[in-house]
């Protein structure tokens, strides 16, 4: 639903904004639209309006705002703990609190035919998807271990379901802190920025893209390219490529709400090879012509202004914990940069 809007600056005056998953939903905005929206709502159909105690656990998360702080953070910590309730069965009595969802470096091999047999009765799927729902609102840290657990469901090990169980202990160790944004963020307030990574590992590299505002990400990616990358020059722009699709989508978004973004979209990259190809600087081999379409596409949106690529250290790539299984200290490091904790905490 779309309400007029007259802008002063980048503030709408009269505005609402609505969240809404199946036959749920939120919204927010100035007293006269809210009030509006809420009357027609009415004549349109019977609902029932819930108080701020009722949808305080909306979608199995947890709002919490300090405005003198200026800060808003999401958590689950009660649905972390529903969920080791309903899997206790096959968890020790006393949780084992994870630095890591997984192990550093670890590789994850498909199941034979006899594994598959003998963890049949486990119930892989579902414990997939209770991480997979709490990952993609509020553990962006790890996108990386829910993504690789997901590649084996069509069959499963009891190895399988043990990295699975490791990686909902981690996250119950862990169910206080979810995304927290703040106004302290060093980019500026309300303004976006990304990271684009891949690694190259025949026959499919893993690439991730965030796109941070407000000191933590507010979209998210970590999966396997759909074809073989030649070079890692080529893993890394197509990642850049795909940063850079979310970026538009994101600053459209941004810019129907009534805060348009003032300057084009920084993305991080750490291959300066990559970057030179993306800017018109440098050419791909001969076997990877296939992504000419998708450079040329970066490269417009570069002339337009509407992204702007910038070189990475590699030590400061964010979303390496979105392509790797880390160690702990990086991991720790990484984490609370894409989560905002590092930014929240900043005097």
């Amino acid at each position: 639903m779309k309400e007029p809007a007259e802008y002063e600056g980048t503030i709408a005056r009269d505005y609402i904004i609505l969240t809404i998953s199946t036959d749920d939903f939120r919204y927010i905005g100035t007293q006269k639209a809210t009030s509006r929206f809420k009357k027609q709502l009415m004549k349109a159909m019977h609902c029932k309006e819930l108080d701020d105690v009722e949808t305080s656990d909306y979608l199995s998360i947890q709002f919490t705002q300090d405005l003198e702080k200026g800060t808003t953070e999401i958590n689950q910590p009660k649905y972390w703990q529903d969920a080791r309730e309903r899997f206790k069965e096959y968890l020790k009595e006393k949780p084992k609190e994870w630095d890591t969802p997984m192990a550093e470096g670890i590789k994850v091999n498909p199941a034979t035919e006899e594994e598959i047999m003998e963890a049949s009765h486990l119930p892989y799927r579902q414990l997939i998807g209770v991480i997979q729902y709490a990952v993609t609102c509020t553990k962006p840290e790890c996108k990386y271990a829910a993504s690789m657990m997901s590649q084996h469901l069509r069959g499963w090990s009891k190895e399988h379901f043990a990295l699975a169980l490791r990686i909902l202990e981690y996250c119950y160790a862990t169910r206080e802190q979810g995304i927290i944004y703040s106004s302290k963020d060093p980019h500026g307030v309300n303004l976006l920025y990304a990271y684009g990574d891949s690694n190259f590992e025949p026959p499919l590299s893993r690439g991730a893209r965030y796109t941070m505002m407000n000191g933590a990400m507010v979209s998210g990616t970590s999966a396997k390219h759909k074809k073989t990358n030649t070079s890692t020059a080529e893993a890394e722009a197509k990642e850049a490529f795909h940063a850079s699709t979310d970026v538009v989508a994101l600053r459209e978004l941004m810019k129907e709400i009534g805060i348009p973004q003032p300057a084009p979209t920084v993305i991080d990259c750490d291959n300066k090879p990559a970057i030179q190809i993306m800017e018109n600087k440098g050419a791909l081999g001969k076997r990877s012509k296939a992504m000419d379409t998708q450079l040329y596409a970066l490269s417009d949106r570069i002339v337009d202004q509407e992204v702007q690529l910038k070189h990475c250290p590699t030590e400061e790539m964010v979303v390496d914990v979105g392509t790797k299984a880390l160690s702990k200290s990086k991991f720790a490091y990484f984490r609370d940069l894409v989560t905002g904790y590092a930014v929240a905490k900043l005097e």
